[in-house]
């Protein structure tokens, strides 16, 4: 017998699988998507890529990477089924991008702050666009050769687009922009004659140099980054120029003035000496912000006067040394100014007594002898007596009229003209000595030939001692001949041959001269009958 078997065959139909198109072209690192369409049911998309097999839906994104024509293969499975559609292959053109080189190497291109650099652009773009960019600006259009002044900080690149493909490419390149030194100096720019200049280019900036060049007026005056002189002088006054160079190469010249200022100058004003026991006044002929006025080291003022400074302390004959600084606006101190102030010795007078007679009359002379006369100097003597109002003379004797009113306390002291200095005044007696006589006879009328003596006495009135007194006695007839005389120290007279005179009047005269020499006369007529 035959046994027979039925077996059922089922035949699937395949998905079908369509695309737009299958040619892409794309410029050198773009992508591009590739899709594609599929009818069937539980289908599962095979891609190949470059010999690379994925998974994935019904499109894909392919990044041309490399240059040249690629070939992308696909179809699809119905996975219930295992049937495979037919496959698609996609040729996608990946088209180069347009290359470039620029000149200078990138290793020697880099600039100092404010310099400019060329630039060269090299191209195989068959017609190339060209845009040179600062932070995205374009700066410069369809050139190869450039001048930049590139800034610190900003970014540059190159755009070129090749119109012969329509593939552009756009890149940063290297423009480094290396800093100039900092123009900063630390330091005074103001100083006084005789200071020490010291100006520095700050330490943490100073570290970064490589070199320091201070110049003025054609004259190198350090290699450092400080710029030291000892002592200031005018012809430090001006600009520096300070040329700097950093590690880069970069360098900078920083303008330095620096204004050097004389010191202050005056002359102080006042007398060069001083009198003994007093004190003085000095002055700076000039204003100035601050003073200091020294003696024997040791400050003794600080305004623009030293006044009424006691010079008691000093003798005769000492230098009493005054050295003044002056400080003016600027903080500059003077050098010492100094002044010499001689003590000088007050005048010594000495005065003797003076006697006169009043009866002599005219003048008599007070004299002031000075002990400690300067043979430069002149003097003014000043005369006073009681007490009184002094009379000023340039010599040292007073004339002074032989009457009573001038005797007396009198005083006399003297002034150094050109000084001022005036000597204590010393006291002398000026006397003026007055004396007076009376005659009288005991008789005044004789008879002629009577034999009777003619007797003749004085009384003298005198503030002298009246021992020592001169008299003398004269008988003078009408004819003034002298018919008697006597001259000595007895105060009486007596004539015995007055009687035998002829007849007549007659004059007795008598003279009295002191031991101080002064005189006193008077006389009488008598008669003989």
């Amino acid at each position: 017998s035959v046994k027979s078997n039925t077996l059922t065959i089922t035949v699937s139909t395949s998905p079908t699988l369509s695309t737009s198109s299958s040619t892409k072209s794309i410029c050198q690192g773009y992508s591009v998507e590739l899709s594609v369409s599929a009818v069937g049911s539980n289908l599962e998309y095979h891609w190949s890529v470059d010999e690379d097999t994925h998974l994935n839906d019904a499109k894909i994104t392919y990044e041309g990477s490399v240059a040249g024509t690629h070939s992308v293969i696909v179809y699809v499975v119905d996975t219930n089924t295992g049937c495979k559609s037919e496959t698609i292959t996609f040729s996608v053109k990946v088209v180069a991008l347009p290359t470039y080189t620029i000149s200078p190497d990138e290793s020697l291109r880099h600039v100092c702050e404010g310099q400019s650099i060329d630039l060269t652009l090299s191209t195989d773009a068959l017609i190339p666009i060209i845009e040179w960019k600062e932070d995205g600006t374009t700066i410069f259009e369809n050139t190869n050769n450039v001048n930049i002044t590139p800034k610190k900080g900003s970014t540059y690149s190159i755009r070129i687009l090749d119109m012969g493909t329509s593939c552009s490419i756009e890149e940063d390149f290297v423009l480094d922009v290396f800093s100039n030194p900092d123009e900063s100096v630390v330091g005074e720019d103001k100083y006084c004659v005789g200071s020490a200049i010291d100006v520095e280019i700050p330490p943490n900036d100073a570290a970064v140099y490589t070199s320091w060049e201070w110049t003025k007026d054609g004259n190198t005056y350090s290699s450092s980054n400080k710029l030291s002189i000892a002592s200031a002088t005018s012809e430090h006054d001006g600009t520096y120029v300070v040329e700097v160079t950093n590690a880069s190469g970069c360098d900078a010249k920083i303008d330095v003035p620096i204004t050097v200022y004389d010191k202050p100058t005056t002359t102080i004003n006042g007398d060069s000496y001083v009198c003994y026991g007093t004190s003085f006044t000095l002055e700076s002929a000039d204003d100035f912000e601050l003073y200091s006025w020294n003696i024997a080291g040791a400050e003794v003022a600080t305004t623009k006067k030293l006044e009424d400074f006691d010079a008691s302390a000093y003798a005769v004959g000492d230098n009493v040394v005054v050295t003044l600084y002056v400080t003016d606006s600027q903080g500059c101190v003077s050098e010492a100014i100094t002044k010499v102030v001689t003590v000088r010795a007050l005048p010594i007078v000495t005065a003797s007594n003076v006697e006169a007679c009043l009866d002599a009359g005219g003048n008599m002379t007070l004299v002031a002898t000075l002990t400690n006369a300067f043979s430069t100097s002149t003097y003014t003597y000043y005369w006073s007596l009681n007490g009184e109002t002094p009379v000023s003379t340039t010599t040292n004797t007073y004339e002074v009229a032989v009457v009573a009113a001038n005797a007396g306390s009198w005083s006399v002291y003297a002034v150094e003209n050109e000084t001022g200095c005036e000597g204590e005044p010393v006291s002398f007696t000026a006397t003026v000595h007055e004396s007076s006589v009376v005659v009288s006879a005991v008789e005044d009328v004789f008879c002629k030939d009577s034999g009777s003596t003619l007797e003749v006495s004085v009384a003298l009135t005198t503030d002298e001692d009246p021992m020592g007194s001169i008299y003398t006695f004269e008988v003078l007839n009408a004819s003034d001949v002298q018919l008697a005389y006597y001259n000595g120290t007895a105060d009486t007279y007596s004539y015995a041959d007055i009687s035998t005179q002829p007849v007549g009047d007659y004059e007795v005269k008598v003279s009295v001269t002191t031991s101080k020499g002064c005189k006193a006369e008077d006389e009488i007529t008598i008669k003989v009958v």
